[in-house]
């Protein structure tokens, strides 16, 4: 009796289905900001249960990559507060170091920082019935992330600095980059205390190029019923939704308007927009087909 034919990895005529892997990212067209540094980031979806030394790394990482890895060691220090002290906690975070933390807790660091980072406390001060009352709470973690940030990035203000300049003259002069410019503005905005003010939606909409925003701005009109746009009661998915939607409407349109199709502004405007949405934008050809003789 002869066995059932199986295909395995190795065959050389037939490429077998592979499920996904869940390590995926975006991949722009253009190079990520040095200081979000999205091309070298893996996406380590992590999750701690407090239980588990967990592993700290951020060599070869850029600003905006420390300071996540620094936000998740408060995530991770949260979950180890249902059985543990406070310095018990930095003893299981500190256990996680390798690479320069490692080194930087170990041999930068004197024993009498290290007994400091673990005893730090912090006082608050509230009112009482009979006065104010003093309490006082351990502190060790923040000031653990604190000295690792000072030491790794150092001060915060002149990244957000950075930021800033880096926001302001942010612009999408092809559509081929919307994605690339939706994801970095909103990762600059939300540093910003400021992050909520209208101001910064009129910002993101006049980095559009010229023949996009114009077309958004005449659907938000028609949209509102004819009155002024309102930018307080719209938020940043409504905008981004608004803006595919009118940039697919011009794809649609492309595909049967020679004249739009031949306007090299709009061409150079919108870029490889239209393919990344899997729509062939490619305008009727006008020329006449004549057989070939026999």
């Amino acid at each position: 009796m002869g066995s059932l034919n199986t295909i395995s990895y190795d065959s050389p005529k037939i490429l077998p289905i592979k499920v996904y892997n869940t390590d995926m990212k975006n991949h722009y067209k253009r190079s990520s900001p040095s200081d979000l540094g999205w091309d070298d980031l893996r996406l380590d979806f992590r999750s701690f249960d407090g239980n588990n030394i967990e592993t700290w790394n951020i060599d070869g990482c850029s600003e905006g990559q420390m300071i996540i890895i620094f936000q998740e060691i408060f995530v991770a220090a949260t979950s180890y507060l249902r059985r543990m002290s406070q310095r018990e906690i930095i003893d299981a975070l500190t256990a996680g170091f390798t690479g320069n933390l490692r080194s930087w807790w170990h041999n930068h660091l004197t024993d009498a920082n290290r007994e400091a980072i673990k005893d730090a406390v912090l006082e608050k001060t509230e009112q009482g019935p009979n006065g104010d009352v003093v309490t006082i709470q351990p502190n060790s973690v923040n000031i653990l992330v604190y000295a690792a940030i000072k030491h790794f990035v150092g001060r915060t203000t002149l990244y957000s600095d950075q930021s800033i300049e880096a926001f302001l003259g942010m612009k999408c002069p092809k559509m081929s980059d919307f994605e690339w410019y939706k994801d970095t503005f909103m990762s600059r905005l939300y540093n910003f205390t400021t992050c909520r003010d209208v101001v910064w939606k009129h910002k993101y909409v006049e980095g559009l190029p010229k023949y996009v925003r114009e077309k958004f701005y005449s659907t938000m009109v028609i949209n509102s019923g004819g009155t002024n746009i309102d930018w307080e009661g719209i938020s940043y998915g409504d905008i981004n939704s608004t803006i595919q939607n009118v940039c697919l409407e011009i794809c649609q349109q492309q595909k049967h308007a020679t004249k739009i199709a031949k306007d090299s502004d709009y061409r150079r405007e919108m870029g490889s927009f239209c393919k990344q949405y899997g729509i062939d934008n490619t305008p009727p050809s006008r020329k006449r087909v004549v057989p070939r003789s026999l």
